[in-house]
């Protein structure tokens, strides 16, 4: 959740529309049969391709904004929250992702539709329109679930990844500072502008401040009674004002 890819959930839907479309094989009953799969693999590939061009397109018309560069021996003053993730806090925040944040749910969307219309498709070519359209609920729920297992199987050999033992913990720094805000990870350190926030708000506790195709998550156990509440209100408003409003909480860089 915290790493941010200039690779978006569109053109994953439309990469996987074209591969999953032209590695379907069988037998073909009929000529008939036959020229109708092709011609539904090459709307499909043709689809996904006007998809992929026209997501190119867009991405260099309004490209999104992109990290700053950020290094560990800045010296300007900011706020910084540090804490410890482990992987009971890191499946917590990923599970908020998935039900907060809006391009999870983008990217969630993207690959049930997937799914669901070469599903539907191969039904209505080998039964015909009747028993597709009446099973699509049945299709999507398939799609649904199969999409939402496969996210948090994926999900949970990340954290694996990054906590190898159960006892295993990753310190993280958070900075505000007035030109954005920095995640300092073991392994690397992202900075991200205010105009790169999309939205910021605190569950159960949790801060969760939520970028462009990615997040950034700092659980409960990093405040005190409603010190998250509080930071909310001042990265919101930081985020509001692109940072100008950043020296009236200057008094508090030296928390």
């Amino acid at each position: 959740m915290k790493n941010s890819t200039n690779w978006t959930n569109w053109e994953t839907g439309f990469f996987v529309m074209i591969v999953v479309t032209n590695l379907q094989r069988g037998q073909a009953i009929d000529a008939e049969h036959a020229r109708n799969v092709a011609i539904y693999r090459l709307v499909v590939t043709l689809i996904g391709i006007i998809g992929l061009v026209t997501v190119q397109v867009l991405k260099r018309k309004n490209p999104p904004p992109a990290p700053l560069a950020a290094t560990p021996e800045s010296t300007e003053a900011g706020i910084a929250i540090s804490y410890v993730n482990t992987r009971a806090t890191l499946w917590r925040g990923e599970l908020a992702a998935l039900k907060h944040a809006h391009f999870m749910r983008k990217l969630l969307i993207t690959f049930v539709v997937t799914v669901t219309f070469p599903l539907t498709a191969a039904l209505w070519q080998k039964q015909g329109s009747v028993i597709a359209l009446s099973v699509l609920p049945l299709t999507i729920l398939f799609s649904a679930a199969a999409v939402g297992g496969f996210i948090l199987a994926m999900t949970w050999l990340a954290i694996l990844a990054r906590c190898p033992t159960p006892t295993s913990t990753r310190p993280v720094t958070t900075e505000i500072r007035a030109e954005g805000i920095v995640d300092r990870l073991p392994e690397k350190t992202n900075m991200f502008p205010w105009s790169a926030i999309r939205r910021v708000f605190v569950q159960d506790g949790d801060l969760m401040i939520e970028l462009v195709n990615a997040g950034c998550w700092i659980p409960r156990e990093a405040f005190n009674d409603g010190d998250a509440e509080k930071c909310r209100a001042m990265i919101e408003a930081l985020w509001k004002s692109n940072g100008t409003r950043w020296p009236e909480f200057a008094p508090l860089k030296s928390r």
